[in-house]
């Protein structure tokens, strides 16, 4: 195919698309979208490809790009996955995305937020256009968020400083994500190189109860562990009792819990549980992947402090 000098996602111009080596595939860096690579036979069909798929994917790449992420490859095979996994988010984590977006672009504080790229903003907080981003952003003046000056250019206030600092604390209580699971040795791999880095992936940090120094009863410590966390790992490989009553317990709070499962304990699920959507693995490393999607999906668009939302 001919290589364009254009985004193949949104059609924005790009600031490079080249080829890589002999391969069928191109590299593209984009002003909106951020850095990617996409196949060739991705790039004879995209245009068969609907727009709400394709502006799903500017986000997920934008968001990578944002956070420093290695760059994501995109295929025919992956797309629709991808896509899928960009969950809309509520008005007011917009708001507060696009909050933190304007802050990260100030100069100094007091200085004008640079606004020539509404695309961009649209992509960094998963706005459909740039009408979407003009409503959020004139939210934020009512909120007192952010000043409009006489001469119509925008500046984050003193209130939105405070605001950012208030949210940024906030993040920080909700970073631990408390793992339930069977302290076998057996499943060791699976928390060193399944959990655990797929949380470290998405900036959470992974509690493990036998791993934490106290002096407390240890059901008492583990019911303020579950109180205080972000999310909850779920792990019924081995279907200990404890787990089950640690999930339940998360779910009488409202805390998010993820369901997973060794498969070859699937089978073996009890009947009260088995209508939840359990993250099925195999390998620590198939465990990691599917982990740190199934959080990027569900959990991150609401939960303060992961990567997906900083």
């Amino acid at each position: 195919m001919t290589t364009p000098n254009w985004c193949p996602l949104l059609g924005h111009p790009a600031s490079s698309v080249r080829r890589i080596g002999t391969m069928d595939a191109y590299v593209v860096d984009c002003p909106v979208c951020g850095r990617y690579s996409f196949s060739g036979s991705l790039g004879a069909s995209l245009e068969s490809i609907s727009e709400d798929t394709r502006r799903a994917v500017s986000w997920y790449a934008r968001e990578r790009a944002e956070h420093g992420e290695p760059i994501p490859e995109l295929t025919t095979i992956n797309i629709d996955e991808i896509a899928k996994s960009m969950a809309d988010l509520p008005v007011l984590e917009k708001a507060n995305r696009l909050l933190r977006a304007y802050a990260t672009r100030s100069t100094y504080p007091g200085s004008p937020i640079p606004l020539e790229n509404m695309d961009q903003f649209a992509s960094l907080v998963r706005a459909r256009s740039k009408d979407e981003v003009k409503y959020l952003s004139n939210y934020l003046v009512e909120a007192k968020h952010v000043d409009r000056r006489t001469d119509g250019k925008l500046i984050v206030s003193v209130a939105g400083w405070q605001h950012l600092q208030r949210e940024k604390d906030l993040r920080a209580a909700s970073r631990r994500a408390f793992v339930a699971m069977w302290f076998d040795p057996s499943l060791d791999a699976a928390f060193e190189a399944g959990f655990r880095r797929a949380l470290e992936d998405v900036n959470l940090e992974a509690i493990r109860i036998d791993r934490i120094h106290h002096n407390e009863k240890i059901c008492d410590k583990i019911i303020a562990e579950i109180r205080d966390c972000g999310v909850v790992i779920a792990d019924f490989s081995g279907h200990r009792q404890g787990v089950y009553f640690e999930a339940g317990f998360a779910l009488g709070l409202g805390k998010p819990v993820i369901w997973c499962c060794r498969k070859s304990d699937l089978d073996d699920a009890h009947f009260d549980t088995r209508q939840y959507n359990h993250l099925v693995w195999s390998t620590p490393d198939e465990l990691r992947e599917k982990l740190r999607e199934r959080l990027r999906a569900t959990v991150l668009p609401h939960l303060r402090g992961a990567q997906a939302t900083s």
